[in-house]
């Protein structure tokens, strides 16, 4: 299998020129490379987070790419580094879970541990993202020889997410992080959401919406199921963060249970 475009996404930010770099070199070894950047804004070394990154943006490729993603906070260590072969194609990047939500949803039919070197890559102390990951990218996007980049790998690392649990309320969750916007995104599972629940975080209740605007005669703020199926907390036109002074972690509760709610 081979293909014409590869995906980036990694923690650098555009800055200082790394991702640059990473541009670079593919080009230099496949010029007909064409070269789409996911994400450079990832939290840094934020393992979780580009997990889920990775989830929700590689679920939507119906033809194969090659996906290179760099979050990296092993590199210059013994970690390993992996190539695997899915139905949406190839993924390239350091063995240390960030694939592992992908993986799940997308088993692979083969799977390497990449060679710390081979013909155009060779494992580096500080910035595998230049000289390891993306010639194999290229590598592979150019040839498809996905065998000629080490040993088969039996199982790679997986990243546990903390799972929501069930109280007599309804369920126990945390807030996992927040978007570009300042909604909070949570481990709470949609499809648990029945008609008349509400969400307590901060001794606050939150009744729920189906969209955005439908927020703006709420108050202190509300709750939806987003795109991902989950339970987010919002505002109308604002940052619910910034509102309820949130972070991640804080524990968020969603009520289910009529004698639980508010009346």
């Amino acid at each position: 299998m081979t293909s014409s475009i590869i995906t980036l996404t990694t923690d650098f930010g555009t800055r200082d020129g790394y991702v640059g770099a990473m541009k670079g070199r593919i080009l230099s070894i496949y010029p007909e490379a064409q070269i789409l950047d996911l994400t450079h804004d990832l939290p840094p070394q934020d393992l979780h987070t580009t997990k889920s990154v990775l989830s929700r943006s590689l679920r939507e490729f119906t033809l194969p790419a090659v996906h290179i993603a760099v979050v990296d906070p092993g590199v210059g260590s013994g970690r390993q580094a992996l190539a695997a072969e899915t139905r949406i194609g190839y993924l390239i990047g350091p063995d240390n879970g960030i694939f592992s939500g992908i993986l799940e949803a997308h088993p692979p039919s083969q799977i390497f541990r990449i060679a710390e070197e081979g013909p155009c890559w060779k494992k580096h102390a500080s910035f595998d993202g230049l000289h390891l990951f993306s010639p194999v990218g290229a590598f592979l996007a150019q040839t498809g020889k996905i065998k000629a980049l080490g040993q088969p790998l039996d199982a790679w690392v997986r990243l546990e997410e903390e799972k929501a649990l069930p109280i007599p309320e309804g369920w126990s969750g945390k807030i996992l992080g927040f978007d570009h916007f300042g909604n909070a995104l949570t481990n709470l599972p949609g499809n648990r959401v029945l008609p008349g629940s509400q969400v307590r975080i901060h001794e606050q209740l939150l009744s729920g919406v189906e969209h955005y605007e439908q927020a703006a005669s709420l108050e202190p703020a509300a709750f939806l199921i987003n795109s991902d199926g989950m339970v987010e907390l919002c505002v109308c036109r604002g940052s619910v963060k910034a509102k309820l002074g949130l972070k991640k972690n804080d524990d968020v509760f969603l009520l289910t249970k009529g004698e639980f709610l508010k009346s």
